[in-house]
């Protein structure tokens, strides 16, 4: 049975350090950069049973840029802080789930999983969670300046370039490919029907 989450009617709590008890904590490797903790409490009701869980979120940033929030302990922000889960790591150094009874890495569809706790403002807003038969295609990398180079080159708009470079990319990552020519009217026509319902020429 699908779980049903009720929530503390939308309302995140902005926490404290636990030793400083200040708001904003300064990162000592880095003390221009800080960071605020926002604590928000969650129900989980399922199979008539209710349990109470607790999350945690941060907001990184500038020191000036938190301190220009003005928030202070215990004052309530509307939203919700959410779950998030894919196949790469959210920040540098993040380590993937891992089962805390076998202690070995949570795998979905044979890949490991990160998860973090993000806040939202969206008082409605879901877990985002890895489906069982999601997969994760690969990464696109578009040079912004190879963008306005090659419009001027072509003669066309900088959104239509933008457009044709993600476009093409992605028919690649769905397994299209132009080394032969069969191949290549396959996926240039497809290529050029998408572009032609999104942007003019």
């Amino acid at each position: 049975m699908k779980k049903k989450s009720l929530t503390n009617n939308g309302v995140v709590k902005v926490g404290v350090h636990p030793d400083t008890g200040l708001v904003i904590t300064q990162n000592p490797n880095k003390p221009e950069f800080g960071s605020i903790r926002l604590d928000y409490k969650t129900a989980t009701l399922s199979v008539g049973f209710s349990s109470i869980g607790n999350r945690s979120a941060f907001i990184h940033g500038r020191m000036e840029d938190l301190e220009a929030f003005g928030l202070k302990a215990g004052q309530e922000l509307v939203g919700k802080i959410i779950k998030k889960e894919k196949f790469s790591p959210f920040h540098g150094g993040q380590q993937p789930k891992i089962n805390p009874t076998t202690n070995k890495q949570i795998l979905t569809n044979g890949r490991p999983t990160y998860l973090e706790f993000q806040y939202t403002e969206d008082p409605n807003a879901h877990d985002m969670w890895i489906e069982e038969d999601q997969y994760e295609l690969g990464d696109i990398f578009i040079n912004v300046q190879a963008i306005r180079d090659q419009a001027k080159a072509y003669g066309h708009s900088i959104r239509r370039e933008a457009c044709f470079l993600f476009c093409h990319g992605l028919l690649h990552l769905m397994g299209y490919d132009h080394m032969k020519e069969e191949d290549e009217k396959v996926m240039f026509a497809l290529q050029d029907e998408i572009l032609d319902e999104l942007v003019q020429r």
